[in-house]
């Protein structure tokens, strides 16, 4: 099986939604949750990768004002949107999306792997990850394979995560997620198909 770069991802997220936080203590979050099996809150304020910074209120028609890397240094995600907020692109921003390279272990939280060792990955696999980079940014209509991230015995390697926010009703999106892997743990028990 090919070994999956990106890890995770977050698509269209909102500037306004993340938890900023202040000084000191109040470091702030970058919290997503995945929807499946088992609801999972991750806080992203650490991850590694790219993003892409985009202007315009409406998703149809925004557009995207800049490209970076998070990572380098001691430059999380987190640390590089937040200089974006201050910076020269303040008011040149309202959505982002990212693509992360350090995955979420057992416990919900990232797995840190801050090592410089080459990775061996194959040209295939390279192109598979910036050609799904590139299909989940633009969406292009024609593109109805999806991205392809390197398969992994249990699936796609990267996950998709949706932005958390105490004001979004999450709360009752989790609840439900935990609900429905409940049913499906009785109907495994009971013999029955799953629907």
């Amino acid at each position: 099986m090919a070994k999956s770069l990106i890890k995770n991802f977050g698509l269209f997220w909102e500037r306004d939604r993340v938890e900023w936080g202040g000084r000191g203590q109040e470091r702030g979050m970058l919290r997503g949750f995945r929807r499946g099996r088992r609801a999972q809150i991750v806080d992203f304020r650490e991850q590694a990768g790219v993003y892409v910074l985009y202007e315009g209120e409406n998703i149809a028609t925004q557009r995207v004002t800049y490209v970076g890397q998070a990572g380098q240094g001691n430059a999380s995600l987190f640390a590089r949107l937040r200089q974006h907020q201050r910076d020269r692109f303040w008011n040149r921003w309202q959505r982002f999306s990212w693509f992360g390279l350090y995955d979420v272990g057992v416990n919900d939280t990232l797995i840190h792997v801050r090592s410089e060792k080459a990775v061996s990955v194959s040209v295939a696999s390279i192109m598979d990850h910036i050609e799904g980079i590139l299909i989940a940014l633009f969406e292009p209509p024609l593109n109805r394979k999806g991205p392809t991230w390197g398969k992994t015995k249990n699936g796609k390697a990267a996950k998709e995560y949706i932005q958390f926010h105490e004001g979004r009703g999450v709360d009752v999106a989790v609840a439900i997620e935990g609900l429905r892997s409940q049913v499906a743990e009785v109907r495994e028990d009971l013999g029955l198909p799953d629907r």
